[in-house]
């Protein structure tokens, strides 16, 4: 495989004002974005943004909740639902998870700095992963990334086809109607969640440069693969080195694809 290309991904302002939702129609109980402790559940996604000041790659952990959480305070303008907000750990004894279910308690912050990804943050003052209702093998779930953890970070592959060319799936269908073959699968997480080697047609745009660009027609090819592979999380290494990972909480946040940045980076938003 070639060396995989380094590129960061800055998260515009309008990504992060749609993790909020302002309006009359919010209940009149509203939790103080600058203060208030809560308890709220969802799914945890882990990647990196440029920091806009220092230009740094620094790491964004969301939890997209269950439920959206009404909250109030002069950042978000008065009154707003957010259906994001940040994890921060600020005692260094906390860690806190990169994907999975959790319920988090900690104290609201408005993300008033460039050093958050979010407009609404929570300083973690206990985290129970894996709760909420759902299965820790959550189909959303993405496998542990360490560096230097066998070639992907994953550690060794639980199944590899070597040749797909006869593997009946529909993966396989929907990934030729967006112009990828497929040329091997590995699976981890106890078979759970497939990496397609893919090579893109001469006549495709690079999924790198789609998700770039054209972040809506990233979203469907992407979620065109999640509904072929039953809605289960999954990752795309093209043959020019790029790595792509999607899974439900993008596919409700219409994000398109995770890219990969560096080894020593993992992935980004």
């Amino acid at each position: 495989m070639n060396a995989l290309r380094r590129f960061a991904v800055v998260l515009p302002a309008a990504l992060l004002a749609g993790s909020l939702a302002s309006g009359s129609a919010l209940a009149q109980t509203c939790a103080d974005c600058d203060g208030a402790t809560v308890t709220v559940s969802g799914t945890v996604s882990a990647g990196k943004i440029v920091h806009e000041g220092s230009g740094k790659l620094i790491d964004c952990i969301t939890l997209t909740l269950d439920s959206p959480l009404c909250v109030t305070c002069d950042f978000v303008g008065g009154q707003a639902s957010a259906a994001e907000i940040q994890l921060v750990d600020t005692t260094g004894k906390i860690k806190l998870p990169t994907s999975g279910r959790a319920t988090v308690t900690g104290q609201l912050v408005p993300g008033e700095t460039a050093w958050y990804c979010r407009p609404v943050g929570v300083l973690v003052s206990s985290i129970d992963k894996n709760a909420g209702g759902k299965a820790a093998g959550s189909k959303d779930e993405y496998p542990a990334y360490q560096r230097g953890n066998g070639t992907l970070g994953y550690g060794i592959p639980d199944k590899v086809i070597a040749d797909p060319s006869t593997w009946a799936h529909g993966v396989r269908k929907a990934l030729a109607a967006a112009g990828l073959q497929v040329r091997r699968v590995e699976f981890y997480k106890g078979g759970a969640y497939p990496v397609f080697f893919v090579s893109e047609a001469s006549d495709t745009e690079e999924l790198r440069t789609m998700q770039l660009h054209s972040t809506g027609a990233a979203n469907a090819t992407a979620g065109s693969i999640l509904k072929a592979n039953a809605q289960w999380s999954f990752e795309l290494v093209t043959s020019s080195g790029d790595r792509l990972r999607y899974n439900g909480v993008n596919a409700r946040k219409r994000s398109g694809f995770d890219l990969f940045l560096d080894e020593g980076s993992g992935f980004s938003f």
